[in-house]
């Protein structure tokens, strides 16, 4: 039987690293026989070539690959265990997110259950173990940085999509913490090994414009959710870079390599499309649509309140020229409930205030100003400030002060205007403050009132109680008044 040379045994065991076989012993012994079965080929007087090609057919890379996958399935037990787990999570997830998805669409009930477990398993089942996974096939114990800023940074990314759908305060800061994981630490290092394994100065090059276009255009949608200044500008310039020059240079690259457009090429076009479609749809706002019919209904309700300004003010002037006999009868009641409702008044404007200054983190001037003219507001789909300021972390924010003032001061009026039922029942009805409670469940009127709001959404709410106020100062002024002449 003919002996193979030492280069040519230098071309199998090539082959055999090209695979990626990384437990030496098992690397060892496919060498072996794979030399073993192209000397047999070679005895019946085929060429090296020839033979190691009619060998290779049978041994090819997926084939050793394959090989060492059986292998460590049966010697490493943990290794097993993890990719039955992430077979496993990652069918469980997917479902319960598509199921998930479907039920949001047609609104039916348990779509924010299946979400919340369809990431909880995504993001703590499949994403670590895929992680692990891919870390052990490497063998690379230097990327070990690589795969821990994958790690943190996808599962903050995905606990941040997850948030931001289910409407939870700190949505915000984990997809801020998630993305600048992956975009400021996991694609420079995933960079700079890319690089090192590069094999001409076209590729590193290639490489670099890829990554830098893919941070500059994935930081613009950032900016776009926190409405950070600058996001237009770094949309169209990634847009630019990824899609048109970088984009044209890989598949002219792919093309001249393979002669073709390989399946793998495809997918990873397709899923990065995807991709980015849903980054697109995660940053995206609020209809302008629905905010508009917001920002006109806010504006209709402080006309409202305007005109009733007016019409007190003209009842208090009138009140003023009457009798002494009246004011006798009448100042100390006509004083409680003036100064009730400006308090009530003023305290309620105040949170609005409050809201647009923490939410467009601007001076309290400014903040006046765009409560008046509300289509100056630039963050008027968020949700979070109303959250953190309105109902706090455990409901003990300015909404719960705020109806403790509308039931203060609907006990003062009531006291007022003790012998009057209609003006009872429409102190109830304008300024109710029960919890909203239907068959299936329970909100507290806090909740009821602030829970998952918009900004742009709320004020129209604090505008409806200051337009109620106005209204039932009147009603209250006005039966104080007649009381006192016996109408």
């Amino acid at each position: 039987m003919e002996s193979l040379s030492a280069k040519q045994v230098e071309i199998i065991s090539a082959d055999v690293q090209m695979a990626k076989i990384t437990f030496t012993h098992l690397a060892d012994d496919l060498i072996d026989h794979i030399c073993c079965e192209v000397e047999t080929e070679m005895s019946s007087g085929k060429s090296f070539q020839d033979a190691y090609e009619k060998v290779r057919q049978l041994f090819g890379i997926r084939e050793l690959q394959k090989i060492q996958e059986n292998t460590r399935y049966l010697i490493d037990k943990n290794y097993k265990n993890m990719k039955k787990m992430m077979k496993v999570s990652g069918t469980i997830s997917l479902i319960m997110l598509g199921l998930a998805t479907v039920f949001k669409i047609f609104h039916w009930p348990g779509a924010g259950p299946g979400f919340v477990f369809g990431f909880f398993i995504l993001s703590m089942f499949f994403f670590p173990s895929a992680i692990y996974i891919n870390f052990r096939d490497s063998h690379q114990k230097k990327n070990g940085l690589l795969h821990l800023t994958a790690l943190i940074g996808g599962i903050a990314f995905m606990v941040g999509v997850l948030f931001k759908i289910m409407h939870w305060p700190g949505a915000g800061v984990m997809l801020v913490v998630g993305t600048g994981a992956l975009l400021l630490l996991f694609m420079p290092i995933l960079l700079f090994v890319s690089l090192k394994k590069a094999k001409t100065s076209k590729d590193k090059m290639l490489y670099s414009m890829g990554v830098f276009a893919l941070i500059i255009f994935e930081m613009s949608f950032l900016f776009k959710m926190m409405h950070w200044p600058g996001s237009s500008v770094l949309i169209l310039f990634g847009s630019i870079l990824l899609f048109t020059v970088f984009l044209p240079m890989y598949t002219y690259k792919n093309f001249k390599e393979n002669g073709r457009i390989t399946g793998q090429y495809i997918f990873l076009v397709t899923t990065s499309m995807f991709a980015i479609i849903f980054t697109f749809l995660l940053s995206i706002n609020v209809s302008k649509n629905v905010l508009e019919n917001f920002i006109r209904q806010d504006y209709i309700t402080m006309e409202v309140v305007k005109h009733l300004e007016v019409r007190n003010e003209k009842v208090y002037t009138e009140y003023e020229k009457m009798s002494d006999s009246i004011h006798l009868q009448c100042d100390s009641s006509v004083a409680v409930l003036k100064k009730n409702t400006q308090d009530l008044y003023d305290f309620i404007n105040e949170l609005k205030i409050q809201l647009v200054q923490a939410t467009d983190k601007t001076d309290k001037k400014t903040a006046e100003e765009m409560i008046v003219n509300t289509s100056r507001i630039i963050a008027k789909d968020n949700y979070e400030v109303v959250h953190k300021i309105m109902l706090g972390d455990a409901n003990n924010g300015k909404a719960t002060m705020l109806k403790e003032k509308i039931e203060q001061y609907k006990t003062s009026v009531l006291a007022l205007t003790v012998s009057n039922p209609r003006i009872k029942f429409l102190i109830e009805k304008s300024l109710n403050t029960e919890d909203y409670v239907t068959p299936e469940f329970k909100q507290t009127w806090e909740e009821y009132r602030f829970s998952g709001t918009v900004l742009i959404a709320s004020l129209p709410v604090f505008s409806d109680m200051e337009m109620n106020v106005k209204q039932l100062e009147y009603e209250v002024l006005h039966s104080i008044i007649c009381k006192s002449n016996n109408l």
